[in-house]
């Protein structure tokens, strides 16, 4: 998946490097996207749950960044270290974050429309809080596995193979 590369790709001395991350953030978002077009394949009678139909404001969010991403604006990606404890070990790593989303980048999405200024403030704001104590990869791989389980109750199919040895629709 893309979204692991805005963090694992290797850090350049002239900056290169955030380009790429950048361009791997597109391609993430674009992939998450994407599910929803490909599951007509993979299901092709029945209609599949929809982001916009989504009560999640994470997935909806995530759509309307990706559609940003894609037609408006290029936002650069900073990063920030943050201390964390991994196998009982203190180490700082980087979390990757769009610099700067703002309510009015979303007024020229034609999707602005769909929600009203106050969700779409409090959207932002959420984003932009959880995107620096997480990173935008986190929160894009959030929204791909919330997005995927929509996908399976829609379908009413089993999540894991426990739960269709379960007997679980």
């Amino acid at each position: 998946m893309f979204s692991a590369s805005i963090w694992n790709t290797p850090t350049s001395e002239d900056g290169s490097d955030v380009k790429r991350r950048e361009a791997f953030m597109r391609a993430a978002l674009g992939e998450y996207v994407s599910m929803e077009e490909a599951i007509r394949w993979d299901r092709p009678h029945g209609s599949p749950p929809q982001i916009k139909d989504s009560r999640n404001p994470l997935l909806h969010i995530m759509k309307e960044l990706r559609n940003l991403q894609f037609h408006l604006l290029s936002s650069p990606l900073k990063s920030q270290q943050r201390s964390v404890i991994f196998a009982s070990r203190q180490c700082d790593m980087p979390v990757w974050y769009v610099e700067d989303l703002r309510v009015t980048d979303f007024d020229r999405s034609k999707n602005a429309q769909f929600f009203t200024p106050d969700d779409l403030k409090r959207m932002i704001q959420w984003f932009n809080e959880n995107q620096r104590l997480w990173g935008v990869t986190e929160l894009i791989l959030h929204a791909v596995r919330a997005y995927a389980e929509e996908i399976l109750r829609g379908f009413r199919m089993p999540r894991t193979a426990t739960d269709s040895r379960e007997g679980e629709p």
